[in-house]
């Protein structure tokens, strides 16, 4: 029953109950199908990929804004050497520790990478070592995540 039709106005609220309440088998099927869809989306086949794509671009990204401040520091910028002291150190080896731990267990739990799992626990393991240790960029907002944090508990 479609509008303009033909059919009378008097069987519009029975069509309407239908599609309202899914009593109709073609719409139950349709959100079954929509339901099927999305259980693929978020399948471990497909969200393997995603993660491993968001953190090599992640890791670019965070090289770009590294390579950008080291330019602005050539050109007349102030350049400084910082030493970081003890607290900061801790934070930034539990951030490697923590996130390449889940990172590691991502990978050896997925069937996707099972033919390669030393491969991507490898790939993991080093670009998270570049942003957390090495990315001064990443470990200023590493630094400033940890401030927050503990401001928060001081509350």
């Amino acid at each position: 029953m479609k509008p303009g039709d033909g059919k009378s106005k008097a069987a519009w609220p029975r069509a309407i109950s239908k599609v309202h309440f899914f009593n109709d088998t073609e719409h139950l099927l349709l959100v079954t199908s929509r339901t099927t869809n999305l259980c693929q989306l978020f399948s471990d086949a497909v969200l393997f990929w995603v993660l491993q794509a968001g953190l090599v671009l992640f890791a670019l990204f965070a090289l770009l804004r590294n390579w950008i401040a080291a330019r602005k520091a050539g050109r007349g910028g102030i350049a400084m050497q910082i030493t970081r002291g003890d607290a900061s150190m801790k934070y930034f080896y539990g951030g490697y520790a923590a996130i390449s731990g889940l990172l590691v267990a991502v990978c050896l739990s997925v069937d996707v990478a099972k033919d390669h799992r030393v491969l991507w626990v490898v790939i993991d393991a080093s670009t998270v070592a570049y942003v957390c240790l090495f990315n001064v960029w990443f470990r200023n907002h590493l630094v400033r995540f940890a401030d927050y944090l503990s401001k928060l508990e001081k509350r």
